[in-house]
């Protein structure tokens, strides 16, 4: 079994969303430049800063506890945060750069990712469909 099916499944609903925020963008580039800023501030901004309030928190309250175990937890899940920030940079930019451009009325990138998308989409799904004729 393994990992494989469900890692192609969340793809695959990824990049239906992608889908669908590209055309909403598309019709209505003014609100365009919204999501990857919206999507900055709920998984990073908001996870980093409760982190960070949590330690200042736990930190003056619970003393040597907090020394020993809740800070270093603490330092390492700001260190998987920092990891899945570093990757998503690059998707990130891609957005910001499409959204800048359909705002000023280029829509060249769009179209590109449009086309993309729609060949990742059917990719995934016949990965999909594949793999749940082989497990029956």
């Amino acid at each position: 079994m393994g990992f494989a099916p469900i890692k192609n499944r969340l793809k695959f609903h990824f990049t239906r969303h992608d889908l669908w925020a590209l055309r909403t963008a598309i019709r209505l580039p003014l609100t365009a430049v919204c999501l990857p800023l919206m999507i900055a501030f709920f998984w990073v901004f908001l996870p980093v800063s409760m982190l960070v309030f949590l330690g200042a928190v736990t930190g003056g309250s619970l003393g040597l506890a907090a020394d020993k175990i809740i800070l270093p937890m603490i330092a390492v899940l700001l260190c998987v945060t920092l990891v899945g920030v570093i990757r998503a940079i690059g998707w990130f930019f891609e957005w910001y750069f499409i959204a800048a451009g359909l705002m000023l009325g280029r829509t060249g990138m769009a179209k590109q990712k449009l086309k993309k998308l729609r060949q990742q989409l059917t990719r995934l799904d016949l990965d999909y469909l594949t793999s749940q004729s082989v497990k029956q």
